[in-house]
């Protein structure tokens, strides 16, 4: 039987202290490149989004997603809000 991971354990206690100083570095990483391109840190978060799902409809509202037995989808969107940026 697998034993039960414990924080009191050395072992994940120095790995989640890793983790925790990795996320550290990547934010502060992501700060200054923000800063360094006149952004914040959100909306160069917001830009690597957009890039990561070019060609896919990307907006801001409600939608529904209806799937058939024969595998046909129908998406029925709500209205759209504007976003001032």
């Amino acid at each position: 039987m697998a034993r039960k991971p414990h924080i009191d354990d050395p072992m994940n206690a120095h790995l989640a202290r890793l983790l925790e100083r990795i996320g550290e570095v990547s934010r502060a990483m992501r700060w200054e490149e923000a800063t360094g391109s006149g952004l914040s840190p959100l909306q160069l978060r917001i830009l690597g989004f957009v890039a990561d799902h070019a060609g896919q409809s990307v907006g801001v509202g409600p939608s529904l997603y209806f799937n058939d037995p024969d595998g046909n989808s129908l998406e029925l969107k709500g209205p759209s809000q504007r976003v001032d940026g």
